[in-house]
């Protein structure tokens, strides 16, 4: 009887202890991106700080606008972007609004503290610094 004590124990043990990388995905999804985000890279006082605001569309399309001491720095559109949840990285495919030229752009999430809450990575980026981000809508 000790024995199948123990057995049916050490089984729930390894069943309940499974990878916290697939609880998160289990309760993330590419669906929940879809919407505003906005990524601070600096403080700053009301409106002057540094942000980027990410917009992912449900068709696969979407808006990176850089907001710098309250003015608009860059603005470029993304073509495609998708989420790799194996990775728990957004991959993008951005066009350059000086060239037109396409490029490739990694944000890996780093912390979620819900799904609206999180830090996110520019994977490439060479301090693999993790920026706070929050959903607007």
């Amino acid at each position: 009887m000790k024995r199948l004590t123990f057995l049916i124990l050490a089984m729930a043990m390894i069943v309940g202890c499974g990878d916290s990388k697939d609880n998160k995905q289990d309760r993330f999804a590419e669906n929940d991106l879809v919407g505003k985000w906005k990524l601070t890279f600096h403080e700053g006082r009301g409106d002057e700080g540094g942000y980027i605001l990410y917009e992912f569309k449900e068709d696969g399309t979407g808006n990176v606008t850089e907001i710098d001491s309250g003015r608009i720095d860059g603005n470029e559109e993304i073509e495609k972007w998708y989420y790799d949840s194996d990775r728990e990285t957004i991959i993008c495919l951005v066009i350059d609004e000086d060239d037109g030229d396409t490029y490739h752009m990694e944000l890996e999430i780093a912390q979620m503290a819900d799904k609206k809450n999180m830090k996110w990575i520019w994977v490439g980026e060479a301090n693999d610094t993790a920026y706070p981000v929050v959903k607007l809508n």
